[in-house]
């Protein structure tokens, strides 16, 4: 699910926020008071029924910059496994290929 919202305010880390609409416990909130199949209505008056936590602005910033570097060596970790998967993928291929077309002999 993603969500647009307008925040107007000085006073929150919007990185804080991302984050936050991100987490399973917001979007249950939402799920629970939303109609529609494919696209969710999110109206202003279920946004005033959702509950957000907004802890002070110094440890807003601390989570989402704590989130941010936890994200990125995850994200970093996918893409190797992606990589090591894709040149498997292919060393497989050419091993079916080799053998199909009797480069290697199998006894």
């Amino acid at each position: 699910m993603y969500v647009s919202a307008i925040y107007k305010t000085r006073e929150r880390d919007c990185k804080y926020l991302a984050y936050l609409f991100r987490s399973n416990v917001w979007r249950s909130q939402i799920r629970c008071r939303v109609s529609g199949i494919k696209v969710y209505s999110i109206t202003q008056g279920i946004m005033s029924q959702v509950n957000i936590l907004l802890p002070p602005m110094s440890e807003q910033k601390e989570i989402s910059t704590y989130l941010d570097t936890k994200c990125s060596k995850i994200d970093h970790i996918i893409a190797t496994q992606k990589k090591k998967i894709a040149y498997l993928q292919e060393l497989k291929q050419s091993l079916i290929t080799n053998v199909v077309t009797g480069k290697i002999k199998v006894s």
